[in-house]
């Protein structure tokens, strides 16, 4: 019996053998089969299982690189894999923007040319509306656009300046007094896009806009010139707290107006501390030999900017902003082309330095027609039948710019300065150790001067203007 059981054991053993063989031989071939069909995908470039297709050395040989492939409008949308927003703001701040910056200067120039008289004007608010305007711009416009602003990417810049560094100078630099000055401290760039009911705007370049420069994007009716000036007036208005009330007037929309772009910067601050106003009144010579009588506000500085052309002082605001006074070494006439302020801005002289510092009190507005400078400048293609800014509309419109209308204003006293400007663009259908006694260097602005509002940190010309005359 026993003799039986093992023998019906051995069977039992030796049929479970001979199962656990078949099984691993049809495994064994599955996996030879699945490993054959995976090799021959892999060769043809076909994704597994979710898995990144794999290619030969011979494609890779062959592929045209991706980068190609783009649109200028791919790469501008488009950060490197490992790069934040605040790399590509950097990036441009640091090594396309300062291009621009020497010719927004000499615009100046050009404006003074037209009006002999005190004039400013705000280069960052005529970028921000050309940005605006090449962000619909393509070809040899966008191009022209592009060479002007120093960059192909402004928008990039112009996303993390107003999202990143504006609110930084709404608020008080940390260690700088508060005093009763009477001015906010407010700084802010505004955008927006005025656009015919009877035009739907682009979804991809109202993205954009609104995404990398804030704008507000508006249907109006440009066939009512009135209503259409007013909303637009009233935004201008407001956006500089009552300083420009308006940028438009009916006669400047014509039956071929379909769009403006318009862009506000309002700026107000206090200094770090009060300026000192003269107990007596003194003279101010101006171009013609002739003087005038002028009660100065007067202030000290550790230290001063200098070339062979002109001195420069500088004095801080509290929200860390800089007022640059600027007074050319000749006597009479001069262009700030000549003073070469970039260059003047690099040489700074602070050993030993006591500045005594001395300027009228400022309070004027201009008013700048801008088409036939910026013509001038190399920018004739964007106010030709040859523009193409098909981008901005739906339908493709074909559209240049009729004019470029920019106002400005300042009010700058002994307690902290407002300025305002307002950029229209009118688009058609077509340690401790002891000091030697410091040396006195003296910059008194008492013959015809030049200045900047500047935002030194990101080297960004906010004002610029020329004063020929006290108020």
């Amino acid at each position: 019996m026993e003799q039986g059981n093992n023998k019906g054991r051995l069977i039992i053993m030796a049929v479970v053998f001979i199962c656990v063989v078949i099984i691993g031989v049809v495994i064994a071939i599955a996996v030879n089969v699945r490993e054959n069909a995976k090799n021959s995908e892999i060769k043809q470039g076909i994704k597994i299982d979710g898995s990144e297709s794999v290619k030969t050395k011979q494609e890779e040989i062959v592929e045209t690189p991706k980068e190609e492939h783009k649109t200028d409008e791919d790469k501008n949308d488009t950060l490197d894999t490992n790069e934040t927003e605040d790399d590509a703001y950097n990036k441009n701040a640091s090594s396309n923007l300062g291009d621009n910056k020497a010719l927004s200067i000499e615009i100046l120039d050009d404006i003074y040319a037209e009006q002999q008289c005190n004039v400013m004007y705000s280069p960052i608010s005529l970028n921000m509306a050309l940005g605006v305007a090449a962000e619909g711009a393509k070809e040899s416009t966008r191009e022209s656009i592009d060479t002007f602003l120093g960059t192909p990417l402004y928008s990039d810049f112009s996303k993390g300046y107003l999202t990143k560094q504006v609110p930084k100078f709404n608020k008080n630099v940390e260690g700088y007094g508060d005093w009763d000055s009477g001015y906010s401290t407010v700084f802010e760039v505004a955008n927006s896009i005025w656009i015919d009911q009877s035009l739907n705007i682009d979804k991809a370049y109202k993205n954009k806009v609104e995404t990398c420069y804030n704008a507000m994007v508006n249907s109006v009716d440009f066939g009512d010139a009135n209503k259409t000036c007013e909303k637009v007036n009233k935004w201008c208005d407001e956006k500089t707290r009552g300083m420009i009330p308006s940028i438009l007037s009916p006669d400047s929309i014509n039956k071929d107006t379909s769009s403006v772009i318009a862009n506000s910067v309002y700026f107000e601050s206090s200094w770090v501390e009060p300026w000192n106003v003269a107990d007596e009144a003194e003279k101010f010579t101006m171009l013609d030999g002739s003087e005038e009588n002028v009660t100065y506000i007067e202030n000290y500085s550790g230290y001063y900017y200098e070339n062979e052309n002109a001195k420069a002082f500088c004095i801080n605001y509290i929200n860390g902003m800089k007022f640059i006074g600027i007074l050319p070494n000749k006597i009479g006439e001069f262009t700030l082309s000549e003073l070469d302020i970039p260059n003047l801005l690099k040489n700074k002289q602070s050993n030993n330095v006591e500045v005594d510092i001395k300027m009228p009190k400022l309070n004027f507005e201009t008013t700048s027609m801008l088409k036939d400078i910026l013509t001038n400048k190399g920018l004739d293609i964007i106010f030709s039948d040859d523009a193409d800014f098909t981008g901005i509309t739906e339908s493709k419109e074909s559209l240049n710019v009729g004019e470029i209308i920019q106002k400005t204003k300042i009010e700058l006293d002994e307690n902290g300065t407002k300025a305002a400007a307002v950029t229209a663009m009118l688009l058609e259908t077509c340690g401790i150790f002891e000091e030697e006694t410091p040396r006195i260097v003296e910059i008194h602005l008492d013959r015809p001067f030049a200045y900047m509002i500047y935002d030194e940190e990101n080297d960004q010309v906010i004002f610029v203007g020329k004063v020929v005359q006290p108020e």
